[in-house]
């Protein structure tokens, strides 16, 4: 067992590594965001001048657009507590919902 273990913790590590390079949020453009408990839908799209794309069926997880270069930079700071690429939205979207890129201050106040 002890001479299975280094590799075992290196392949983890090697898997670890290439999930978290392809899971990157871009520098701009569109992303997940998970919204941490005090932060507002409303309040984070003010914050980094972001359109909402699509609202998820997940809790917090909303799908944002910004042409801002840090944007996740951005979204952090504004209190997400997990920003992905887009690519990864067919998991928390039913496939009912469709893109919107209406600004949040065009929707209904009840966000």
């Amino acid at each position: 067992m002890r001479d299975v273990l280094p590799s075992f913790l290196i392949a983890i590590g090697v898997i670890i590594t290439i999930a978290m390079w392809e899971l990157a949020p871009p520098e701009s453009g569109t992303v997940i965001a998970v919204l941490g408990p005090n932060a507002t839908l409303r309040q984070t799209v003010h914050e980094t001048d972001a359109y909402l794309v699509r609202e998820s069926r997940l809790p917090n997880a909303y799908v944002l657009y910004s042409r801002a270069p840090d944007f996740p930079a951005r979204l952090r700071r504004a209190g997400a507590i997990l920003v992905l690429d887009s690519a990864y939205s067919g998991a928390c979207m039913s496939s009912s919902q469709e893109p919107t890129r209406t600004p949040i201050s065009a929707r209904s106040s009840s966000i």
